[in-house]
């Protein structure tokens, strides 16, 4: 069931919600609000997003670090 209008949010955890505040406040990210003028720059878009969602992205349950240094902290 979609969410209604306006509720766009209320699917998504609290902290997803509070990434998002922060990225648009600390990071000064903006939303893409255009659809991407072609497949290869929906295909940037996206790549640079999962980079930053693994390289970047710090979780406080996960000891204030990336997944990806989680994960090299997990496996030595």
């Amino acid at each position: 069931m979609p969410p209604k209008k306006g509720q766009t949010f209320a699917k998504y955890s609290e902290e997803t919600k509070k990434e998002v505040v922060r990225l648009r406040t600390e990071e000064n990210w903006s939303l893409h609000l255009e659809k991407p003028k072609s497949f290869g720059e929906a295909q940037e878009l996206i790549a640079q997003y999962i980079d930053y969602y693994n390289h970047e992205r710090f979780q406080k349950k996960l000891g204030d670090r990336s997944p990806v240094e989680y994960r090299e902290t997990i496996a030595a």
